[in-house]
């Protein structure tokens, strides 16, 4: 008993003297980081002889290398928010994409030498390794960090508005309704930085996060869907969700014929023709998607399939995988199970 204390009692002296030692260490490494941004904000020139730290106040368009945009991120970002990683991807692909309009982006210096402004694109300009015009500021006052992106930010609907992407006589729900379904077209095929998606899954982030030539690439590709669907979209909000829509969508590209009968069918509920499989695989997904939003309208959530609530937009999926099975048998004719 008495050797199990003792032996207790070194361990946790030598855990002890561990951790000590790991904390010390740590300590060194942040003074000897904190000392080397002192030189870098004190001492640090650019390329063509401007110091970083300086009291007037300059602006111009230059060309950032990847070696200085990671030198400025390493010595002088001390005072950022926390990085996100997704807008960094976003802006590394249009820089490798040649979509980077770098009138719109900014880097910016106070005159103590500190970023306050355009770390995401630095991180984008190292990731991509090649030089990248942007608008440098230096020299500006203290107290202009916390006037930064307090402005309010646009949506992807009125940046493509502003810019031309949507033709000017179009109304603001037809851009909407357009960005809202072909947000989950693009979010069932492929992620934010442009690898596939397995199907089935969703990506979990919005069109925020993708790249803008990835959401024109699917727009002018489903620009004819959108123009019968807009024109023919249902009231009820059942059938004109974009994760219902969406499918749909897809398959007017594919069989334009086809899937104007399919949708028709959907909304009116009812069909004339000769009953087939394909026909009753309709009848039974508007029969499920009315279901589940009366049980939504009347709070009786227990009446929810298992797979509607879950992690991340579980309901959103589901919708989509039920309506995408739904056509699939439909197109072939198959007998349509609901899950």
């Amino acid at each position: 008993m008495v050797t199990l204390e003792k032996t207790k009692s070194t361990t946790e002296v030598r855990s002890t003297k561990k951790r000590a030692e790991k904390l010390s260490k740590r300590i060194r490494e942040s003074l000897k980081n904190l000392k080397k941004q002192k030189e870098f904000r004190d001492n640090g020139e650019f390329p063509d002889g401007a110091s970083i730290a300086q009291d007037e106040f300059q602006i111009e368009s230059y060309g950032m290398t990847p070696k200085l945009a990671q030198e400025i991120l390493d010595n002088c970002n001390i005072l950022n928010r926390k990085r996100d990683e997704r807008k960094v991807s976003q802006y590394t692909q249009e820089i490798k994409n040649g979509d980077w309009k770098f009138e719109a982006s900014s880097v910016m210096i106070d005159n103590k030498g500190v970023l306050i402004d355009g770390q995401h694109t630095l991180a984008a300009i190292a990731a991509a390794k090649q030089k990248t015009q942007v608008i440098l500021m230096t020299g500006c006052r203290q107290g202009v960090a916390e006037k930064i992106d307090c402005g309010r930010g646009r949506t992807v609907a009125q940046r493509f508005k502003f810019a031309g992407v949507f033709p000017p006589d179009n109304p603001n729900v037809k851009n909407q309704f357009m960005l809202r379904v072909i947000g989950t077209i693009v979010r069932t095929q492929e992620s934010f930085r442009g690898t596939p998606i397995k199907k089935g899954e969703i990506c979990d982030r919005g069109l925020n996060y993708y790249p803008d030539a990835t959401i024109k690439k699917y727009l002018k590709e489903f620009s004819d869907s959108f123009e019968y669907f807009y024109e023919n979209k249902a009231r009820s909000r059942g059938f004109s969700s974009p994760s219902v829509l969406a499918p749909i969508v897809m398959y007017f590209n594919r069989n334009e014929e086809k899937a104007k009968k399919f949708y028709n069918t959907l909304l009116a509920g009812e069909y004339t023709g000769t009953i087939t499989a394909a026909t009753n695989a309709v009848r039974a997904l508007r029969k499920q998607i009315l279901k589940i939003y009366d049980a939504l309208d009347n709070d009786q959530h227990h009446k929810l399939p298992n797979k509607f609530y879950g992690s991340g937009r579980s309901s959103e999926l589901y919708f989509f995988n039920m309506v995408n099975k739904c056509v699939d048998c439909y197109d072939k004719n198959k007998t349509f199970t609901i899950e």
